[in-house]
Order: C-alpha cells, then structure tokens, then sequence
C-alpha cells in the first residue's frame, strides 16, 4: 500500500495543501565525502519512497536516507538504493527502495 503525499483531501473531500516533508538523502561522493541532498516527500510505503530531488541520481546508487519521526523525537535513517531517476518539470522524480539493515 502506497500512501501518496501530493493529493491530500479534507474532510469535506475537497484537495488540501499537501503536507511538505522535507528528508536528506545522504549520499558519497569519492572527491566530497559525505553530502547531504534534501528532498522533498511525495510517496511513502512499507519498501521506500518517491521523492522529488534538484539533482539527477544513477539507477543502483545508495545512500541513506534521514527522515522525521514524530514532532520533537529526532530522526530515523535508513539505507536506500535508486531504482529509478525519471526528469520532469520541477525536476527528478526519484524512486528509492529501503535496503534490510544487516543482522547483529
């Protein structure tokens, strides 16, 4: 089950502002390090997102994903990988799967 962000409805089942949820994809770079790309939440599900990204992203590239938990309680992050990385009119739609984290 997808819950889409981008076409909430009020109660009265008119379209409301769809909530801004901004999260940072941590991603490597040999010649940066480490470098935070913020990214803006359009699907959320079980096994990863949808977002929309000013910067391009390669099919198969990982990186970690920080995201908000509830108000005042920090953030969660979670390893990610591209599947896919389409252009559009505002920029890359970027579709991300969660990874499993290794067992201890």
């Amino acid at each position: 089950m997808t819950g889409r962000m981008d076409s909430p409805e009020t109660s009265a089942g008119s379209p409301a502002s769809p909530p801004q949820v901004t999260i940072y994809g941590i991603r490597r770079s040999s010649d940066r390090g480490n470098i935070p790309d913020p990214l803006k939440l359009l699907e959320l599900s079980a096994t990863g997102i949808v977002a929309r990204s000013d910067q391009p992203y390669d099919a198969g590239q990982q990186m970690v994903l920080c995201m908000p938990l509830t108000l005042g309680t920090g953030k969660g992050c979670l390893p990610a990988t591209v599947v896919r990385c389409d252009r559009d009119s505002d920029g890359f739609r970027v579709g991300l799967m969660f990874l499993k984290a290794a067992s201890a």
